[in-house]
This record gives structure tokens, sequence and C-alpha cells, in this order.
């Protein structure tokens, strides 16, 4: 979770998925991903906005991606 400098009030929850496809339309369709909402819902005061990032920071790590370290 990362809280905004300039909007403090903003906050982004940052997944790191191993793939688009993982997220959307895997996890969204899921039971869990209807868990996980209605577990966080209470702490939004509108809609998320969702958006997708590539890039060095962003990138899973092996580990993340199930590989055991050598």
């Amino acid at each position: 979770l990362a809280q905004g400098i300039e909007t403090p009030e903003v906050f982004n929850l940052v997944v790191r998925w191993r793939s688009l496809e993982d997220h959307t339309p895997g996890f969204e369709a899921s039971e869990d991903h209807e868990g996980f909402m209605s577990a966080i819902q209470e702490y939004f005061s509108k809609e998320p906005t969702v958006y997708h990032l590539e890039g060095g920071a962003f990138a899973a790590t092996d580990h993340e991606n199930g590989d055991a370290a050598g």
C-alpha cells in the first residue's frame, strides 16, 4: 500500500501478478475476488481505479513467480 506524497488522501494498492491474464479475467472472475473486495470495500470513498503497469520496478521476481531461488 503506497500513500501519495502530493495527495496523502490517495492510496495505491500495488499487486504483482505473473501475467495480466492472472488478474483479468483470472482473479476478477473468481470467488476469491468477491471475498477480497467485500473485505476492503468499506475503505473506499468511491469505486477504485484499476490500472496495469510494467517495468523493472513492477516486474515480479523469480521468487514471486513461484521459482525457487538458486
